[in-house]
Order: structure tokens, then C-alpha cells, then sequence
């Protein structure tokens, strides 16, 4: 099977491709201000009728960021945000290395607070908050 050729509409991607059977996909992927949307179509141009088609998600793309922020905490990176708690960073101690979670924002920080995972401590400035494990007992 041919990789797919991408076509960018403003904050969009996607790409269209006809299935075996006479299956029409079209897969968008829209970045949004919380995160990432995928959207998927399939329009049925053949004189079959198909109980279910649906499409995967690589579950990369969709990894919980109570994992991920658990995860990379224990390799040495810590959770900042912005004073509100929006723009959320992992920054890596040893180096000031910097990783932007793309599905992450301040709901994510919310909820993950709001589930008792992390506390806000004090940020490297005052506009930025640097978030605590709880179950670490930082």
C-alpha cells in the first residue's frame, strides 16, 4: 500500500484513500486549542453493506498524561505551567531540556489535580508553578 499524501488546510491535516471493497477514508487530524482531534469519514461506493468499519488510533497518540506525566517525573523531568496553569512543559533537571506534551493543556492540569495525582509548589518565577507528584511526597 502507497503512504498517504498529506494536504495541510489551515490547522489541519489529512488525506483521503480509497479502501478495498470500495471504501472512500478520509483521515483529518486538527490541533485545537486542548489538544488533538481525529476525525475519520467513510463513504460506502460499493453495493455491499458493512455491518462496522472504524478506524485505529495508534494509542501512542492518545497516552493518558497522568502516565506520561508519571512516567517522565520519574526519568528527571518536572511538570511547569504558567501562572493559571496553562502552557504545560516537562523540563528535564540535569539539562533545562524541554518537552512540549501536544495533547496536554490547562484542563489536563485541572483534572489531573482535581484527581489528587499532583499539588502546585513553587515555579522558577513567580508567573510559572512547578506541579508535584503527590504519591512522591515532594
Amino acid at each position: 500500500m502507497q503512504r498517504p499524501v498529506w494536504r495541510r488546510s489551515g490547522n489541519s491535516l489529512e488525506y483521503e484513500r480509497e479502501l478495498s471493497g470500495g471504501v472512500h477514508f478520509l483521515a483529518r487530524a486538527t490541533l485545537e486549542d486542548n489538544g488533538v482531534l481525529f476525525h475519520y469519514e467513510f463513504l460506502n461506493r460499493s453495493s455491499k453493506d458493512y455491518d462496522m468499519i472504524y478506524a485505529v488510533t495508534d494509542p501512542r497518540l492518545t497516552r493518558s498524561p497522568n502516565k506520561t506525566c508519571g512516567r517522565e517525573c520519574k526519568k528527571g523531568y518536572q511538570l511547569e505551567t504558567d501562572s493559571l496553569g496553562g502552557d504545560p512543559i516537562l523540563r528535564r533537571l540535569k539539562d533545562n531540556e524541554v518537552i512540549r506534551p501536544m495533547s496536554a493543556n490547562r484542563n489536563t492540569i485541572k483534572a489531573i489535580e482535581k484527581r489528587g495525582l499532583i499539588r502546585p509548589g513553587k515555579g522558577r518565577g513567580p508567573l510559572t508553578i512547578v506541579w508535584r507528584l503527590k504519591n512522591q511526597g515532594i
